[in-house]
This record gives structure tokens, C-alpha cells and sequence, in this order.
């Protein structure tokens, strides 16, 4: 239960930054909209700054949709904490997997 409440409380801390930072990088994006600045030595072809920076807002609401998708998971009780997947549970499954089979 403890787990399953600072698991939430750090989603909800995750949720409110990824909010924030889209929001304000999305203000950053119009500001060089609105200017029109041309990128460092590819404004020859086209490319404006506010081409290049759009990714920043892009992630952190994909990031955003991420964290959303886990808080529903982690209050639905199929999944506990941020379920972090890495090379090493792969790796343990894998000998696992190999000594059953010996």
C-alpha cells in the first residue's frame, strides 16, 4: 500500500513537470514563430529555429501520455511502481529460461 501510494504521489509530480515544461516549451515555439528566426546555417534551405525546437514539446507530451498511462495502471493494481524494464530482468529471464530447459 505504501509503495502503491508514493508510486502515485511521484507519477502525480512526474504528470504536473511534463505539463509544465510542454506548456512552456510550446510558448517558446510561438515566441520563435513569431519571429521567424532562421536556423544556424540551414536557413539557406528553409529550416526556421522553431522547426528544429518543436521536438521539445512533442516529448514531454509524449512523456506526459507515458506517465498518464502508467498512473492508470499502478491505481488499477497491474502494475507496481514506474515497472522500469531493463537489459538485466531480460537477462535473468533468459537464464532462467535456458536452465529449465538443461
Amino acid at each position: 500500500a505504501l509503495q502503491k501510494a508514493v508510486a502515485i504521489v511521484a507519477l502525480l509530480i512526474c504528470l504536473g513537470y511534463c505539463a509544465l515544461m510542454a506548456y512552456s516549451s510550446e510558448q517558446w515555439v510561438a515566441l520563435l514563430f513569431t519571429l521567424g528566426t532562421g536556423a544556424e546555417d540551414l536557413d539557406r534551405f528553409g529550416v526556421q529555429q522553431w522547426h528544429i525546437v518543436m521536438i521539445v514539446p512533442i516529448g514531454f507530451t509524449l512523456m506526459f501520455l507515458r506517465f498518464a498511462q502508467v498512473l492508470v495502471r499502478v491505481i488499477q493494481d497491474k502494475q507496481i511502481g514506474f515497472g522500469g524494464h531493463g537489459e538485466v530482468e531480460d537477462a535473468i529471464k533468459l537464464a532462467e529460461e535456458t536452465e529449465a530447459k538443461r
